[in-house]
């Protein structure tokens, strides 16, 4: 299969970026693509000005740092502000400690958010808030 200098430029851009596991990170990042962390990273996460980036914080990763991306799902511990420009989605297992600012923002049954809730100014009518997974009717005492 041939590629062509087009190719690898798409190629690029759907990249992704791993901080695995066991792997500690200091100082800021700047990203485009898909940022997959696992480990832990000590700064600031940021896109490439224009450029549509997700950033994962799987439910081991960490971040101590300020987060601004178009799409961040979080599903570990964030210690800092996030800014979603689009979205944002909260896991059950995750801890987030900042404000957080977004267009759409989902969160799942035990996600724990602790900050400011933002709706980003702009075509308000897309942004809103989701509870995912409920279950049931209310109180069920046995």
């Amino acid at each position: 299969m041939k590629r062509t200098k087009k190719n690898r430029v798409e190629s690029r851009d759907n990249s992704t970026t791993l901080v695995a596991s066991g792997t500690s990170v200091r100082g800021d990042i700047q990203f485009s693509g898909r940022l997959y962390i696992s480990g832990a990273v000590t700064g600031r996460i940021t896109t490439e000005a224009g450029a549509p980036a997700t950033l994962v914080v799987d439910e081991d990763g960490r971040v101590e740092g300020d987060i601004q991306a178009t799409h961040v799902i979080i599903a570990g511990r964030v210690d800092g502000n996030v800014i979603a420009s689009e979205r944002l989605e909260v896991a059950a297992t995750a801890r987030v400690s900042g404000d957080v600012s977004y267009r759409q923002l989902g969160v799942e049954l035990g996600g724990l958010l602790n900050g400011k809730l933002l709706l980003l100014e702009g075509d308000e009518s897309r942004g809103n808030v989701r509870v995912f997974e409920l279950s049931g009717g209310g109180d069920r005492d046995a």
